[in-house]
C-alpha cells in the first residue's frame, strides 16, 4: 500500500506526454479514467470511419482530419486545465514508471498492429505514386486513398494490386477487361469483346508507340483482370506481365488527397 504523498505534476510532463501517448499525460495527473477515454477514443474513431464509409469521400477525409485536430486540441486543454486545478495530489498506485512503461508498450503494440494490418481492419489504405503510368488521372507525387473492401472489378476501375513476381510492389493501373472477355489494341483503340470500349479511351499523345497502338486478341482467364495504364507509352501493365488474378487486387483508388499539383488535392479517381 502506498503512502499518500502529496506530489507536484509538470505541465509540461503533463502536455508532452498528451502529444507522445493521449491518455499519458492524465494518468501521470492521476486521472486515470480521463486517459482511458483519451487513448481509445482513435481506435473507436477508426471503426468509425471504416463503417461508415465517409473516409472514401475526400469530404470524409477532411472530416476525420479536423476530428484528429479538435482531439488533441480537446486533450491538451483538458490536461492544462487538470494540472493547474490539480497541481498536488496524492499520489496513485499507478504513478509508478513501470506503469507508465506498461502504458506506452500497450499503446504502442496495438497501434503497431493496426498499422501493419490496417488493410484488413480498416478497409482503407493511402498509397504514394511515383510512376507515371496511369497520368494525367494520376501523377508521381500524389497520395491516393484506395477501397481495401473492393472485390469485384469492373472495366475503367482504377486499381491497386500486387506486382507478380516479388508480390510486394504494388501497382496502379485501370480494369480493362475481366475473366472470360477478349481485349485486344487496334490503331490505339482498346476493344473488349469486339467492342471499342469508351473508358479506356486516351489522347493520341499518349498512345504513339507501337506497342500502344496495337495488341493481338487476348482471352483472359477465369478470375483473372487485364490492367493497362492511361499513359500507355509510360506504362508497364498487362501487355507486358499478363492478367493478374483478382484475389492480387488490393483495393480500388477513390480520390487523391495529397498533391505536390494542390489543384489536383481531393479530386476523384475516375
Amino acid at each position: 500500500m502506498m503512502n499518500k504523498v502529496n506530489k507536484k505534476r509538470s505541465k509540461l510532463i503533463a502536455v508532452l506526454s498528451t502529444i507522445l501517448f493521449p491518455g499519458l499525460g492524465h494518468m501521470y495527473a492521476g486521472r486515470l479514467k480521463n486517459g482511458l477515454i483519451f487513448s481509445i477514443f482513435p481506435l473507436l474513431f477508426v471503426v468509425f470511419l471504416s463503417w461508415t464509409g465517409i473516409i472514401f469521400y475526400f469530404t470524409g477525409f477532411l472530416f476525420a482530419l479536423v476530428s484528429i485536430v479538435l482531439y488533441l486540441i480537446i486533450a491538451l486543454v483538458h490536461i492544462t486545465i487538470v494540472i493547474r486545478k490539480y497541481s498536488y495530489f496524492s499520489l496513485k498506485r499507478y504513478n509508478r514508471w513501470y506503469y507508465y512503461l506498461f502504458y506506452v508498450l500497450a499503446i504502442g503494440t496495438v497501434s503497431f498492429y493496426v498499422t501493419e494490418n490496417r488493410e484488413s481492419l480498416t478497409g482503407y489504405m493511402s498509397y504514394h505514386v511515383l510512376a507515371g503510368g496511369m497520368g494525367p488521372a494520376i501523377q508521381p507525387g500524389d497520395y491516393i486513398v484506395v477501397d481495401a473492401k473492393y472485390r469485384k472489378p469492373v472495366i475503367g476501375d482504377v486499381i491497386v494490386f500486387l506486382e507478380l513476381k516479388t508480390r510486394k510492389i504494388r501497382y496502379v493501373k485501370r480494369v480493362a477487361a475481366l475473366g472470360g472477355d477478349t481485349i485486344k489494341i487496334e490503331n490505339g483503340g482498346v476493344f473488349t469483346n469486339g467492342q471499342f470500349n469508351e473508358k479506356l479511351k486516351v489522347d493520341r499523345e499518349k498512345r504513339r508507340r507501337p506497342y500502344s497502338r496495337s495488341m493481338k486478341e487476348r482471352l483472359i482467364a477465369k478470375n483473372h483482370v487485364f490492367v493497362i495504364g492511361d499513359f500507355r507509352d509510360n506504362s508497364n501493365d498487362s501487355r507486358f506481365f499478363g492478367s493478374i488474378p483478382i484475389e492480387d487486387i488490393r483495393g480500388k483508388v477513390k480520390y487523391i488527397w495529397y498533391s505536390n499539383n494542390t489543384a489536383r488535392i481531393g479530386q476523384t479517381v475516375r
